[in-house]
């Protein structure tokens, strides 16, 4: 017989022949034949060759030929989807990464199947994805998966799935810098980013977008309120809220009436974030000297932040409702009113420094 590669008669000698050497040369041969422009019979017979040395082979040929397979754009559909569904990842890695035979709709059918962050993974990193699938992979919330889409340029992000990645990005600092480098962020997008990012990609923002620093104030102001209003009351501090009250300061949109209405919604802790940005004192500081003396210890931070005595009083008012700091009767309010007179700034001053040494360095807002 002729030894020629394209001829299925060839190949299939190959595979009755069984030798490693056979089954060695047959793999080398699957790329050539299937591109050889055989006819609608011949595409079978073959493709019912290769399914049965699929089946028969070992795991090291198998892997072989879902390489080949996986560089084939018009490998037959039973051929990956035996070794997708009927093999480990290991052997279906090439084809569920790199085939081009392969459409949403199966690659949709084999993440839900799977359901499997590995899987999700190998379907991340193809060369293109459409918004279905990527969708799908962004909806699974798995983390290290949507990092991959967000670093992919060949997946196809829709609108629903960037504004979920840019909701998420103040978490995942990691994402934020490819995420502006995507296609599919406007200015307006851009702009949500801003107050989350570094420095530096603050002016990569500005110089790559055409961004309104109006806006930009509009939308921290939103931020801040939005902050304020749906964090549940709480004494958890987070990252997050540090590096928010890191930018408040920088901005110099820390007020009196800011701190005020953390406390009126009992969010403590982001209120002793924003006291601790303003004054450069560890959030968590605060919260313990709040314990011990909640009337001294706001008195101080009113006076060395220059608030008024107005101030004090609404903040107290809005204490967080302790059964120890509950304002009982107008006596209490008066005496606690009479502590912030007789303090001046610089013994409340003196004060502050003696628990920047109780604590050690503090953060350095910059």
């Amino acid at each position: 017989m002729v030894h020629d590669s394209s001829r299925p008669e060839y190949l299939f000698s190959l595979a009755k022949g069984g030798s490693e050497r056979d089954r060695e040369t047959l793999a080398l041969s699957i790329a050539s034949f299937l591109s050889a422009g055989l006819s609608d019979a011949s595409r079978v017979l073959a493709k019912d060759i290769l399914l049965q040395l699929l089946k028969e082979a070992e795991k090291d040929l198998r892997l072989t030929l879902a390489r080949h397979l996986a560089n084939e754009p018009d490998c037959p559909k039973e051929l990956l989807r035996y070794l997708i569904f009927e093999n480990p990842l290991e052997i279906s890695s090439p084809v569920l990464r790199y085939s081009e035979a392969l459409e949403d709709t199966d690659l949709l059918e084999v993440a839900a199947h799977f359901a499997q962050r590995d899987y999700w993974q190998e379907i991340a990193q193809r060369n293109k994805i459409g918004e279905e699938v990527t969708d799908f992979l962004v909806g699974t919330r798995d983390i290290p998966v949507c990092k991959l889409l967000v670093n992919n340029q060949g997946a196809c992000l829709s609108k629903a799935s960037v504004e979920w990645l840019i909701n998420v990005s103040p978490y995942l600092k990691d994402i934020q810098k490819p995420l502006l480098q995507r296609a599919e962020i406007t200015p307006q997008l851009a702009s949500k980013l801003y107050w989350y990012v570094s420095d530096e990609l603050k002016a990569f923002i500005t110089s790559n977008f055409k961004v309104d620093q109006t806006q930009i104030n509009a939308l921290l102001d939103k931020i801040v309120k939005n902050y304020i209003n749906d964090q549940k009351p709480g004494r958890t501090i987070t990252s997050e809220m540090q590096d928010l009250a890191c930018h408040l300061k920088r901005q110099n949109k820390i007020t009196a009436k800011t701190i005020t209405s953390c406390f009126k919604k009992g969010n403590l802790a982001f209120c002793a974030c924003l006291w601790g940005a303003l004054l450069n004192l560890r959030p968590e500081m605060l919260l313990k000297k709040w314990d011990e003396d909640f009337s001294e210890t706001m008195a101080i931070l009113v006076r060395v932040s220059h608030f008024m005595r107005s101030d004090y009083n609404l903040l107290f008012l809005h204490a967080p409702q302790r059964k120890s700091q509950m304002v009982t009767n107008h006596e209490e309010l008066n005496l606690a009113l009479r502590k912030f007179d007789l303090l001046d700034f610089e013994t409340a001053y003196n004060v502050m420094r003696g628990w920047h040494d109780e604590r050690g360095a503090s953060k350095t807002i910059h």
